[in-house]
């Protein structure tokens, strides 16, 4: 769960939980007497663009799908940005993933990974520069946020 929603746990990738919640949207919509539970669509945005895809390919009670600055999250956790992750990269990070995930269940802290930069530099590449333009500022910023998922569940 992120930014203003409520929930445990915090900051979790879990794509299963996103595609999820677009079924869960579908149910509550579908007992409106305003809706028609036969036109329904789902609209992603950002991450979800890719979430909604997969709620739409196993829930046929969504009939349209719509994204607005589609990312796919997952595809970019698994190869890195335009592909940039090595396969020895990506079992790197999934033995992280592992080892933290036996620090948080035995109680130890949390880590956070990656997410929206906090500043921007010199150094600071253009998908760097337009997450930070939209989650650091007004326009999209939330005080409940950070865009820094955990290292257990960035797999």
């Amino acid at each position: 769960y992120w930014g203003e929603s409520e929930g445990q746990p915090r900051n979790l990738v879990a794509p299963d939980v996103y595609t999820e919640d677009f079924s869960a949207a579908v149910d509550y919509l579908r007992t409106e007497s305003f809706v028609d539970a036969e036109r329904v669509g789902a609209l992603g945005i950002c991450g979800s663009g890719s979430f909604v895809i997969s709620a739409a390919k196993i829930d046929p009670r969504i009939k349209a799908v719509g994204t607005v600055s589609m990312y796919d999250m997952g595809g970019v956790n698994r190869n890195g940005l335009r592909g940039a992750m090595t396969p020895e990269m990506r079992q790197q990070a999934l033995a992280l993933a592992a080892q933290q995930r036996d620090v948080e269940f035995t109680g130890g802290e949390t880590e956070f990974v990656g997410g929206t930069p906090f500043e921007l530099g010199d150094q600071s590449t253009p998908i760097d520069r337009e997450f930070y333009d939209f989650y650091r500022t007004a326009r999209g910023n939330s005080p409940a946020t950070s865009t820094q998922p955990t290292l257990s569940s960035n797999v």
